[in-house]
């Protein structure tokens, strides 16, 4: 079997290709195709054809010269007599396409079978190409388009865990500056008053003694002595109980030491008891007041030092949830370039995919036409030397 030679084989494939579809539509409409009309036949087709059918046809009649550019491209490739049976299955109606076939000539209807054979896996070849390119990107935009959406997914719930984070650290912030004014406020309360209230206590304590003395003069009274000079033992006690001066503000102890004073005025020893009475008051207020400030003080010093703590707690916990928020801020702006990267991926390979399918759904309808012209050339040359031996 001859086989057409030549460094421009690629060249002829592409020729046979549009060759084999305009063959093809020769022998379905059963036009003759001759030499000298082909661009007005081709002309004609497309004027007859209707809008669905232009976009098909224009593949098939690019080039008005396409078969001038066969005779001169491909029949020359050929040998001389496989190139006269070749113009004759070009120019032959399609009526007669079961006429016998030369059976002196079969080697050269052979070359012509084996070239457009050929030319059919060539095609099929490239149809497939086509269609595994076109798929490959179809996949490859499906993949960045699911990274993409898992990016999205993975960013919203960062974006969530930073929200929460934040709320958090904003929480803990709010309890931190509120024991620190607690604290602040405790410390100035403490420094204002304690010394106040430690002054008092000194005074107070400096007067137990003189009630002490108080009462046993008065508790004398009662004595052999003491009823024969009774106005020098009240004399002695009035002079004592001047020296007492209640702390200022202490209204209830003020009240009483006059209510002393009176008594001792107009008391005599038949009013012994009711003075005792007195002073035993005078030295519960006292008691009682002492025990008062210092429990006043010791209330703020243990205030004082629970808001400490509890502020201490809050800052280890506030640098804890600030990291924490840092390191949710930090997640979610990672995550954002990600999602970014990947969204552009993916704009691009799907743009990339459609651009290419667009055409691809062109490109393959042409090559299934030229496929199925080949075919059609195949089985005629098939049928014109089924007969030969």
């Amino acid at each position: 079997t001859i086989m057409p030679q030549g460094k421009s084989w690629t060249r002829l494939s592409q020729v046979l290709a549009g060759l084999a579809g305009v063959i093809a539509i020769a022998m379905l409409t059963g036009a003759a195709v001759e030499e000298k009309n082909v661009v007005a036949y081709a002309g004609q087709v497309l004027m007859m054809a209707g809008p669905s059918q232009l976009h098909e046809l224009e593949q098939e009649f690019a080039e008005k010269e396409l078969l001038r550019e066969v005779e001169k491209q491909v029949l020359k490739r050929f040998p001389q007599h496989s190139s006269n049976l070749l113009s004759s299955l070009i120019r032959r109606p399609a009526a007669k396409s079961m006429l016998a076939a030369n059976c002196a000539m079969k080697d050269q209807y052979l070359v012509i079978e084996s070239t457009f054979i050929a030319l059919q896996a060539n095609i099929s070849k490239e149809n497939s190409t086509l269609q595994e390119r076109d798929e490959q990107l179809r996949l490859t935009a499906q993949d960045a388009k699911q990274k993409w959406l898992e990016a999205q997914a993975g960013y919203r719930t960062a974006e969530a865990k930073k929200e929460a984070a934040a709320e958090a650290a904003s929480y803990a912030e709010s309890q931190y500056q509120k024991f620190v004014s607690s604290v602040t406020s405790g410390e100035e309360n403490l420094a204002k008053l304690k010394p106040k209230l430690d002054e008092e206590q000194t005074q107070l304590e400096a007067e137990r003694p003189i009630l002490e003395e108080v009462a046993q003069l008065i508790q004398t009274l009662t004595s052999a002595s003491a009823r024969q000079n009774p106005a020098g033992v009240l004399l002695e006690a009035k002079r004592k109980i001047a020296r007492l001066v209640p702390p200022t503000g202490n209204a209830k102890l003020a009240v009483t030491v006059e209510k002393f004073k009176s008594i001792l005025a107009s008391s005599s020893s038949g009013t012994a008891a009711s003075m005792l009475q007195v002073v035993q008051e005078l030295q519960e207020q006292i008691t009682t007041r002492i025990r008062e400030i210092q429990e006043e003080v010791q209330g703020m010093k243990s205030e004082l030092e629970q808001n400490r703590a509890t502020m201490k707690e809050w800052e280890e916990k506030l640098v804890e949830l600030y990291d924490a928020r840092d390191d949710a801020k930090n997640d979610m702006d990672t995550r954002a370039v990600v999602r970014q990267q990947l969204g552009g991926a993916y704009e691009a390979r799907d743009q990339a995919y459609e651009d290419y399918h667009s055409s691809f759904l062109d490109d393959s309808a042409r090559l299934q036409r030229q496929h199925d012209a080949v075919q059609l050339i195949v089985r005629r040359v098939a049928e014109s030397i089924a007969g030969c031996e």
